[in-house]
């Protein structure tokens, strides 16, 4: 039986603070198999010897086993198809879909946005604005708001690599020896949050590298490791993950940096449309 069934059928027979437990469990699953004892049992209040007798409760031998059943739950929750076959059957997916669907997509941008800090964007835009280059890195999902994010930095002049951790080569450890503190690293990982993702990040903290991320909440692990953390909501009817907040904050972020490239834009503006005439018959549409 899952995780999550295992604590709902025993909740009841819980006592107080095993319930507390629980209650924190059942909210930051995607985050449980990341953390340490001691990080749950400082997040929560409690102790850990009250921990692991939570887990004895469940009928677990070990702290060790319940995260691997949080493991194995996650994985079982975001394979690509788990949530659309789910969702077949359902009564929700057949009455009033078009107004859920706007629905959810107006929660998880007003969340989104209600959680933005001027000063923290303003800081993430100078950190760009200052940097050398920029490193984006993800995963998954995570590359094609990588590449989103690149093309907008791209259009204003700003180099800027994107960095596909889902191939992990001797190519890219070499690359890594070009790395300094002059550039930015922004890293982005959503649940099932990335591995390599997060153990990046750890390495470039480790240097003291500034680091943006772009994830779901603040319980996500990828925080820990990074010096302004950008957080959007990712809910969807039919998919695991949404990525249209996420695009929003990008789109906010180079907006705001506009201001500061512009008057690096102006020298080469009319070089770059004597180019764009000189190979208009080249230029793809």
């Amino acid at each position: 039986m899952p995780i999550d069934k295992i604590i709902k059928s025993k909740y009841k027979n819980l006592s107080k603070k095993q319930k507390t437990i629980a209650d924190y469990m059942l909210q930051n699953e995607a985050e449980i198999s990341f953390k340490s004892l001691k990080d749950i049992s400082d997040e929560i209040g409690v102790t850990e010897v009250t921990i692991i007798n939570f887990c004895k409760s469940l009928g677990l031998n070990s702290f060790s086993d319940l995260k691997q059943k949080y493991q194995n739950l996650i994985v079982r929750k975001v394979s690509p198809t788990q949530k659309l076959f789910e969702n077949i059957n359902k009564e929700t997916m057949k009455n009033d879909l078009f107004v859920k669907i706007i629905d959810l997509q107006l929660k998880n941008h007003q969340i989104t946005m209600s959680g933005l800090k001027e000063e923290e964007l303003e800081k993430a835009v100078e950190l760009i604005n200052n940097a050398k280059k920029v490193y984006i890195y993800g995963e998954g999902l995570s590359v094609l708001i990588s590449n989103y994010f690149k093309n907008r930095l791209e259009n204003l002049g700003v180099e800027v690599e994107v960095i596909d951790l889902s191939n992990l080569n001797t190519y890219l450890f070499i690359k890594t020896l070009k790395f300094s503190e002059k550039d930015l690293y922004i890293a982005i990982t959503y649940p099932k949050y990335s591995e390599i993702v997060l153990k990046f990040s750890e390495y470039l903290k480790k240097k003291d590298y500034n680091i943006i991320g772009l994830t779901d909440k603040k319980s996500s692990p990828l925080q820990e490791n990074t010096d302004i953390t950008f957080y959007s909501e990712n809910d969807s009817l039919i998919f695991y993950n949404s990525i249209h907040s996420a695009i929003s904050i990008i789109e906010i972020i180079t907006t705001i940096l506009y201001k500061y490239c512009v008057e690096k834009l102006k020298p080469i503006r009319n070089e770059v449309e004597q180019l764009e005439e000189e190979f208009k018959d080249f230029i793809s549409e």
